[in-house]
């Protein structure tokens, strides 16, 4: 929970110098929103004219402290851009929403204020827009999980969840209790509140806009304020699982100061989770989370779209322990060494076998590149896989 001297951190008015900082960080080069206003022309207006710089002031903490909103925050425009194939189907294509340019000037400020405390909430695991967690600690600790339990034989196995449209489906009372759970300010919450769901939206057909519709639920495609908010809303279920003492998770060898080897029970991205499971009965565990978690903010898991992989790539763990309990949960995909492709997950592919490398390889020369690779040093990968392995790290901790 926030200190009270965090929290009020968050609502000290905005100055001259928030606008600016503000303005530097927004792109030079995107298309004009709804009001038709590019970043550039907003800037020159309100940095170079004092009236105006004035007003933007007054109306950025108006709202910060008041949620008084202009009428015209309260607007946006729906688009629909196609996330993948079949295109005939509407859960392939993903809403973004257009807004004006003042708000999106206004919310990077209570996100980036937001961001800055977000340490002391959010737990490691979860590596999306905390400041200097790294998507990479995550990929990599999942390749040293997954050779430790090719090493020892572990019969353990992570589960990829789905979760539908995790965005689109986040209820309004639940995001307004979370972050005043976690101390952030009244203020702040009501504002975020109606920046959100006091909002009338409009859905762009072919250059045709529809009627006007209440906003009911859900973050907006686009907004910067959005990433953060949803890593709160996810918070409660990362933490409700790692707390869990009787779900055992993935145990990896600890320092001999240590008594008790630390476990690995989960690694998210956004909504991107892997959960690690030791036996059937930390699956009946996690289902328990999960259904209360999706009773109390409105999350759906597609459970038929979940995929269990074998940590150690091991093929025989499916049968001998891990088929009934999968299919009574739904969970008919599983992922070993003898899959004709690799996984994808927290933003990287792991492969398993030189048959899945081979394919990976195959679409390098494709004009839509896969993830960046991470291999995982199972029997049937040599040198050279390690070899990869490393150059990848290298290019994701060390490069820019």
């Amino acid at each position: 929970r926030l200190s009270p001297t965090a929290a009020q951190s968050i609502v000290e008015p905005i100055t001259f110098d928030d606008l600016c900082n503000a303005f530097s960080r927004a792109p030079s080069a995107s298309s004009p929103d709804m009001d038709g206003l590019p970043y550039q022309l907003v800037d020159l207006i309100v940095t170079h004219h004092p009236a105006c710089r004035e007003i933007a002031l007054a109306t950025f903490n108006n709202a910060l402290t008041s949620s008084n909103l202009p009428s015209s925050w309260l607007e946006s425009c729906i688009v629909l851009l196609p996330q993948k194939d079949p295109r005939e189907l509407l859960q392939t294509w993903r809403p973004i929403s257009l807004i004006n340019t003042d708000p999106k000037v206004f919310t990077p400020i209570p996100s980036g204020r937001m961001i800055d405390q977000a340490s002391t909430l959010i737990n490691p695991f979860q590596t999306e827009f905390v400041r200097d967690w790294y998507i990479a600690d995550n990929g990599l600790l999942m390749k040293l999980v997954m050779e430790h339990a090719h090493n020892t034989g572990s019969s353990s196995i992570g589960l990829l969840l789905d979760q539908e449209m995790a965005y689109d489906r986040v209820h309004p009372v639940y995001l307004h209790a979370v972050p005043l759970r976690f101390g952030f300010p009244v203020a702040l919450v009501y504002c975020i509140s109606c920046l959100l769901f006091d909002t009338h939206l409009v859905v762009n057909v072919n250059g045709f806009l529809s009627p006007r519709v209440a906003q009911l639920r859900g973050l907006k495609q686009g907004d910067p304020i959005s990433p953060i908010l949803f890593n709160l809303a996810f918070e409660p279920l990362l933490r409700k699982i790692l707390q869990d003492h009787h779900l055992s998770g993935y145990r990896l060898p600890s320092p001999q100061a240590l008594e008790t080897p630390s476990a690995v029970k989960i690694m998210a991205y956004a909504d991107d989770i892997v959960c690690l499971l030791s036996s059937p009965s930390d699956l009946d565990r996690l289902q328990q989370h999960l259904q209360v978690y999706s009773a109390v903010s409105n999350a759906s898991v597609n459970y038929h779209k979940t995929e269990a992989i074998s940590l150690s790539c091991s093929s025989g763990t499916y049968g001998t322990n891990w088929r009934a309990a999968l299919l009574r949960h739904n969970i008919s995909s599983w992922h070993d060494a003898r899959s004709s492709c690799s996984f994808s997950n927290l933003g990287f592919s792991f492969y398993t076998s030189i048959a899945q490398q081979n394919v990976y390889l195959d679409k390098v020369d494709c004009p839509e590149l896969p993830p960046p690779q991470l291999t995982v040093a199972c029997a049937s990968c040599g040198d050279s896989a390690r070899l990869l392995l490393r150059v990848s790290a290298i290019h994701h901790l060390v490069l820019p």
